[in-house]
């Protein structure tokens, strides 16, 4: 079938140059394979395709991988597949039990208002994870949400005050062994992939990915490879092919990086993913891979997988392409920002944990420095890079600044507020679909964020709370692009990113990528009563 599939796929492409065969040879090369690929096509149905698409963005997964198991499981008919009832099985949940406790306000003024003290805090009961489909539907239906729609449902049960839900996803490995997939299946899930087949069908989806080219923290991706060596160098046109295949292209001098760390373009592994995921060739230990090439396209879909769960934050995923898949949840929960501290920290929890596992003989575990190794070999554009979507700051005068960059939102969208019971904010349109998770929403003002998650209404939202003159403020960014960026009792200055702008599907308000942004005064209440013109807020009028 692989066979058919690359010849399809070249007749399709080239059937021009290849006009001036004999006809017989043509209807041969043609003819066959491109029906024999045209059966093997995801139903033929490319709005099925992109629903598959839509799910695995909202979910974090890669749509590639989302089709690839549906297409295999249902025998090249995406008709008869579910994209939300597939995507349980790439994804876990880890869901907190929660304590709201009240705090006692030591300071009123002479209007009753709290000034100092006051507010609530949250303390976590219990924690457990979810993963696979049998666990997180029992997981809805105890909840007592429906499981027809079930990112809807997440989103609710989310919105809960006792509960914290955090959602992470795993690659296509673990997918296939929790659905209990045959080798059989296993393998024609890796050669639609390796085909690069539906990346070649459905250009217009490769955008379609977590935090893939986010300028998350100091290090920004495009820039280009410093101090490598020659064998490095050689490479790079190798690098560039599979960072394209796979969608990560805007990583293709970093990846060069991390090969003169790994290996200075030395031996048959030289971007050392032998004991990687994406290695199902060659034996899994040290310098197991023999296949140079392959080495760089198994090492590529790693990172690809890395730099999505990591939300877009370089620093985090190659130090977790060094550690292994357990540095990330363990980073999340440890102020999710790599440093060297950091770095050693766990390298000694996991070799108290894994005494016997290689490497752990002298209580290390991998590399710690292994990060800041592969910066040093790295030209960072930094935040100059980002000035298209405002950096990982944004500048402004007064007490309240936009929640946007300048030019990045339609002129006269600010003119919404209607009153809390209509319309209890305002709406920032982007420019095109295309801006969805690339433009940057900013805090107005200092303060300390009192929410972070999704919401049945707002989606992925953030609340933050500020203290401005004496008088306190509460505001809320709607539909943001991805999971937020920043935790509850996270303090923010003025004009940090909190996260991207986008949408949420399902939602009848939210049809177009925008920010739904409210400003309260002393703070959000359900009702919205306390709901004041964000408009007036920022020009300083109120």
């Amino acid at each position: 079938m692989m066979l058919k599939i690359r010849l399809a796929s070249f007749a399709i492409k080239h059937w021009k140059e290849l006009a001036g065969a004999a006809g017989v040879i043509l209807a041969i090369i043609l003819t066959v394979p491109f029906l024999a690929f045209m059966g093997f096509m995801p139903g033929g149905e490319e709005e099925k395709v992109k629903e598959y698409a839509s799910v695995a963005s909202e979910f974090g997964i890669d749509w590639q991988e989302l089709v690839a198991f549906d297409m295999v499981r249902y025998d090249n008919n995406l008709e008869k597949g579910n994209p939300e009832e597939a995507a349980l099985y790439f994804i876990e949940l880890s869901v907190e039990k929660l304590k709201i406790e009240n705090l006692k306000c030591e300071k009123r003024n002479k209007k009753g208002e709290c000034i100092k003290g006051g507010g609530t805090i949250e303390k976590v009961v219990s924690k457990k994870t979810y993963t696979g489909k049998e666990q997180i539907l029992s997981f809805i239906k105890n909840n007592g949400a429906s499981t027809k729609n079930i990112a809807e449902s997440l989103r609710g049960i989310g919105a809960k005050s006792t509960l914290r839900v955090s959602m992470s996803s795993h690659g296509i490995d673990e997918a296939m062994d929790l659905a209990n997939f045959t080798k059989v299946m296993k393998r024609d899930v890796k050669r639609i992939l390796d085909s690069g087949m539906l990346m070649e069908m459905y250009p217009d989806l490769q955008s379609v990915s977590g935090g893939i080219g986010l300028c998350i923290g100091d290090v920004a991706p495009g820039g280009s490879a410093k101090g490598v060596t020659d064998n490095v160098k050689g490479y790079k046109s190798l690098i560039e092919k599979y960072a394209k295949k796979y969608g990560v292209e805007q990583y293709t001098g970093w990846l060069m990086a991390m090969m003169q760390q790994e290996s200075s373009g030395m031996g048959t592994d030289p971007l050392q993913s032998s004991e990687g995921p994406y290695n199902t060739k060659y034996p899994k230990g040290p310098n197991g891979i023999q296949d140079a090439e392959y080495s760089i396209q198994a090492g590529v879909q790693e990172w690809k997988a890395s730099i999505q769960k990591a939300g877009g934050d370089m620093m985090i995923a190659v130090q977790t392409y060094n550690f292994g898949a357990a540095f990330l949840p363990w980073i999340k929960t440890h102020g999710n920002k790599y440093t060297l501290e950091k770095a050693q920290e766990f390298s000694k929890y996991w070799c108290s944990s894994h005494p016997t596992q290689l490497g752990c003989n002298d209580g290390v575990h991998g590399t710690p420095q292994h990060a800041l190794m592969v910066l040093k070999y790295y030209n960072n554009p930094g935040k100059a890079s980002c000035e298209s979507m405002g950096g990982d700051f944004i500048a402004g005068k007064g007490d309240f600044i936009s929640p946007m960059p300048k030019d990045t939102y339609t002129k006269g969208t600010w003119h919404q507020f209607r009153s809390p019971a209509w319309h209890a904010g305002v709406d920032l349109n982007v420019h095109s679909w295309a801006d969805e998770g690339k433009i940057g929403i900013y805090s107005i003002a200092a303060g300390k964020v009192t929410r972070a998650g999704s919401s049945s209404s707002y989606g992925n939202v953030v609340y933050i709370k500020h203290k401005v003159k004496g008088r306190s403020f509460e505001s809320v960014y709607a539909h943001l692009a991805y999971t937020p960026i920043v935790e509850v009792g996270m303090s923010v200055k003025q004009g940090q990113k909190i996260g991207m702008v986008g949408n949420t599907p399902g939602v009848p308000w939210s049809t177009f990528p925008h920010l739904h942004f409210e400003v309260h005064s002393p703070a959000w209440t359900s009702d919205k009563n306390n709901a004041i013109n964000p408009e007036l807020v920022v020009k300083g009028l109120f």
